[in-house]
C-alpha cells in the first residue's frame, strides 16, 4: 500500500514523501496527483522523497515523468531524493537520474 504525505520546508519548496510500493495504475495516479497538487499550490520546487519506497515500476516512473513535464510548464522543478537499491536502479536503467537531479544530490 502506498502512503503519501506533503510537507513544506518553506513557502516555495514542497516535500512529497512516499512509503510503500509504486507499481500499479492506482499508485501512479495517487503519486501524480500528490506531486501536481504541490505544483498547483505554487511550489517552485518539489522534492519527491523515495526513501521509504521498496519498489517502483513503470507506472511510478511514468507518474513522475508526467508530473515533471506538467511542472516544468509552470516553472516548477521536480527532484527525486532518497532513492536507493532497486528503486534507484529503475531510474538508472531508464536514464531518468539526470532528469530528476539524482546525480546532483
Amino acid at each position: 500500500m502506498l502512503e503519501l504525505r506533503t510537507h513544506w520546508t518553506d513557502p516555495a519548496t514542497a516535500n512529497v514523501v512516499a512509503e510503500g510500493d509504486i507499481v500499479d495504475p492506482p499508485d501512479e495516479a495517487q503519486l501524480h496527483d500528490k506531486v501536481c497538487a504541490a505544483v498547483r499550490q505554487h511550489a517552485t520546487e518539489v522534492l519527491v522523497d523515495l526513501t521509504g519506497v521498496r519498489l517502483i515500476g513503470s507506472a511510478g516512473l511514468n507518474a513522475l515523468v508526467r508530473a515533471h513535464d506538467e511542472a516544468e510548464c509552470l516553472g516548477c522543478g521536480i527532484a527525486v531524493v532518497g532513492a536507493t537499491g532497486v528503486v534507484r536502479r529503475a531510474f538508472e536503467i531508464t536514464s531518468l537520474t539526470e532528469l530528476f537531479g539524482m546525480d546532483e544530490r
